[in-house]
Formats: structure tokens, sequence, C-alpha cells
């Protein structure tokens, strides 16, 4: 057979090539025309000194492989956050990019917003000119007054009190969101908003209080602007004081009258962290070899807990119960804990499973790296501490193995703070239930954006989709 030599036999191949090349440019333009982006607005008519965000929704899933290039603003109309994060829309769960400009204009007046170019490895796209027509607050209608709910006459330092800001009288614009309505947070305090429920008419707010070291909760007046209304906020004021011993040691006295509950009965959560040397009586072997990082460590846990961070303080205990040598004193601790928290019955950590694996697979290594080295020695002994010291590195290494988490990426555990659970990665989502706080959870593969979803470690199982600044993570 004849071999084909020169240029004849390689044209057509050139020239398909060159067909297919042109046939994949004209489906890529093709199906870039066809990949749209929406602008929103929020809210409709922008008022002068207050929030007004402009969002561009791409459809493209990947925000790194996105560029927006933004027109030149004007001073009055100069955007003060912007960011570029996934976003899941509840409609159709499809995920997409969300370039947002948040705004505070500086004066009334209209202004135009020229053409931002969004380029994506589909293709480049351009919006039209927006015209930004933004209103004098004098303009809107008279200020709508919230009221705070009489709430605790003094806070105590280091536990959770919830505050209600309200509607007075009749109810009647869209109330603005948590977010514009949470205050800045004053030195010494822990706050967090939550949206009010549905079913919750006229409630506005719903503020989480903990006071750590401050003398009082002092939040200042404020007027909020949304869309073409004004909402007036109060003043707060409420004193702080330090936890009295008393209430504890009145249910101690019951207690040995015979005629106190057991810890966390009736869903009372105590404000004490369990007593150490309970946990520790039945490893005193343990405790000689390991006091003084079991102190330190269990010493960490407890001023979590008496600052109100419980969620952090059961995270350290179960890091400590999987990693550290004494981990069954930190195991009997936790369930302790647990349980004083009214909380299902949930996994341990695994501390030996996977070890046990390492260990064996790291003998099977050495002693293969050493079996060259055995014929060199003749001598039974010499054999016999080489097979010992393969052994005690292999022991050796399995016992610094991390843990579970360092085989796969794919799943974290942590320990949750109280918080609702939504069907979909979004605030809008339904709410399906909620975690109490101190409930441990699996994170695995499933993100969007700022979302993670969970699985919780116990015999429930719930899942759905939380907050990842709401998970206390202890292994990655």
């Amino acid at each position: 057979m004849m071999k084909m030599k020169g240029r004849g036999g390689r044209f057509p191949i050139a020239a398909g090539l060159l067909i297919l090349l042109r046939l994949t440019e004209c489906a890529y333009a093709r199906n870039a025309d066809e990949t749209p982006v929406l602008v929103r607005t929020s809210p409709e008519i922008p008022l002068a000194g207050s929030v007004w965000v402009l969002t561009l929704l791409i459809d493209h899933p990947l925000p790194e492989e996105v560029t927006v290039s933004a027109p030149s603003f004007e001073e009055a109309l100069l955007p003060d956050r912007v960011s570029k994060v996934p976003h899941t829309e509840t409609a159709d769960s499809v995920r997409r990019t969300l370039a947002e400009y948040r705004f505070i204009p500086q004066k009334a007046g209209t202004f135009v917003l020229g053409v931002f170019t969004v380029s994506t490895p589909k293709g480049e796209f351009r919006t039209l000119p927006i015209t930004v027509n933004v209103q004098n607050p004098g303009a809107a209608r008279a200020p709508l007054r919230l009221v705070w709910e009489k709430g605790p006459e003094s806070l105590i330092r280091g536990e959770a009190a919830v505050l209600n800001l309200r509607v007075s009288g009749e109810a009647g614009p869209t109330l603005p969101g948590a977010e514009l309505l949470m205050p800045a947070v004053p030195p010494g305090f822990i706050l967090e908003a939550e949206q009010p429920a549905q079913e919750a008419a006229g409630s506005a707010l719903k503020l989480r209080a903990i006071p750590l070291d401050a003398a009082a909760l002092d939040l200042p007046p404020r007027t909020v602007f949304y869309g073409d209304a004004a909402f007036e906020i109060p003043a707060l004021y409420i004193p702080v004081k330090a936890a009295s011993p008393a209430p504890e040691q009145g249910a101690a006295a019951a207690g040995d009258a015979g005629g106190a509950e057991p810890a966390g009965a009736g869903g009372k959560v105590p404000a004490t962290f369990p007593e150490f040397e309970s946990s520790a009586r039945p490893y005193p072997l343990l405790f000689r070899l390991f006091g003084g990082s079991i102190e330190n460590a269990i010493g960490t846990a407890k001023d979590f807990w008496e600052r109100g961070y419980r969620a952090e303080a059961l995270a350290e205990l179960r890091r400590n119960e999987r990693d550290h040598p004494a981990g069954p004193v930190f195991k009997s601790l936790r369930q302790e804990a647990e349980r004083s928290l009214a909380l299902p019955v949930a996994e341990d950590e695994s501390r030996w499973t996977v070890r046990l694996a390492v260990f064996l697979l790291c003998c099977v290594l050495a002693l293969a790296a050493l079996a060259s080295g055995l014929r060199l020695f003749p001598s039974c002994r010499k054999k016999t501490a080489l097979v010992c010291a393969a052994v005690f590195i292999a022991a050796a290494l399995a016992y610094h193995y991390p843990g579970r988490a360092a085989f796969s990426g794919q799943s974290r555990s942590g320990v949750m703070k109280e918080t609702d659970v939504r069907r979909a990665p979004d605030p809008a989502g339904e709410t399906v239930f909620r975690f109490s706080e101190g409930r441990p959870v699996r994170a695995g593969s499933g993100k969007s954006g700022p979302w993670v979803f969970v699985s919780s470690r116990d015999e429930e199982g719930a899942a759905g989709w939380v907050p990842e600044e709401k998970i206390v993570f202890y292994s990655r």
C-alpha cells in the first residue's frame, strides 16, 4: 500500500478542522447571546441618605469566572460596598452569579448610571443605561414610629435575652428587612438579628442580645429610610447585672432534699458548666498522665460556656474527645453538657476506627520497606528488633493521624448556634425547623454562597440549609 505524500493528503484534514472551529465559534456566540443579565433595584424609589441597592443577576454559576466593569459614577451616587457571590433563586433552584452595588445617595436629583459590561466564558454583555430618580426624605410620607416591646428590666451577664421591635399602631407600608433595622453592635455585647415570623403581625425585628462585660445596653434613637417611608426607632436602655449564684445554691439545697429534677428536665437549661471531677473520676490513670493538658482544654471550654458561647464550648469538647489522648474524659463531660441543654442523643467522636486502618496500612508499608533489610541480619534478635521498630513507627503515625476529615475534604463536623433551617439557600426560603444551640452537625459538599447544607448527627437526622456563620467548625 502506498502512502500519500505532499500537501494533497493534509488539505482535507486542515479544511475539516477549520470548518469545525468555525461551527464551534458560531455555537459559542449563539449561546452567549442567550445568556441574560437581569438588573434589579431595591427600593424602587431611592431616598437621599438611605441605602439603595443595584443588583446584576448573571446566568453563570461561578463568580470567579465573571468580570463586571462598572461605569463611572457621580460623586453624589458612589457605591460604598460591592460584592459578587453565587446565588440560587428559590423559584428554579438554578445557581447564578449575583453582583451587588450598594449606594447611599448624598442628595436628591436625577442621575444616570452608564453601561455595565459583564464578561463570562460565554461572551461579553452590556446593560442599558439606568436612570435613578433620588427623592428627598422630606417629600416622603410621615414617619412611622416603631416601639420596643416591654422586655426584661435588666440583662444578666453571659445570658441571652430576646428584644422585640414592632410597629406602633396599625401597620402601614412594607417594613424593611432585619439588615436595615439592625443597630450598631455596642462594645461588650453580642447582637443577632432575626426576621420575625410571618404570623407575628406588626413585628419588625427580633433582637437576641448577650451582654459580656458591658454595664448597660444603650442604643441611641435612629431613623431608617426604606422606599418612600421613614421609620423612627426610639432609644433603648437596659442595665446589665452579674449572674447571681443564689438561685443555684437554692436549687442544690432542694436537690439534697430530694425534691429537684435532674439537669435539663422540663427543657430547663442550667447556667453552670458540668462538674469536671465527676467526668474524670472513672479515668484516674488518664488524669494522672495528662492532668495538666486536660485542665487547660476543659478550662477553655468552660470559659466559652460561662460567656454564653455554648456552641463554641461543645465544639472544643468534641475536638478534644477526638484528638486528645484522654478523649474518654471529654466524651463524658460533653455528654453531660448536651443532656443539660436537652439535646437529642448524638453520635460520639470517632477516635480509633480510622486510626486502626491507618495503623495496619503503616505496618504493611513499614514491613515492606524493611523487608530487604531483614536479609542482612541473620540474627533472630535483630530481625525481631526491626519488626518491633516498624510496628512502633506505624503506631506513632496512626496516633498522630488527624482524623477522618483529613481523608476527605467533602465533610466537616461542627456545632450549631441557634438558627432557622431553610428548605432552600435563601433568606426568603421556607423555614422547615429550627436548630437549638449546641446541636452537632455534619456539613457536606452542598454550598451556595454563605449557605451550607448540613445534617444533624443524632437519631433525628434533621437536614437543611443554614448560614455558614452559624456553624462552629472543629474539623476540616
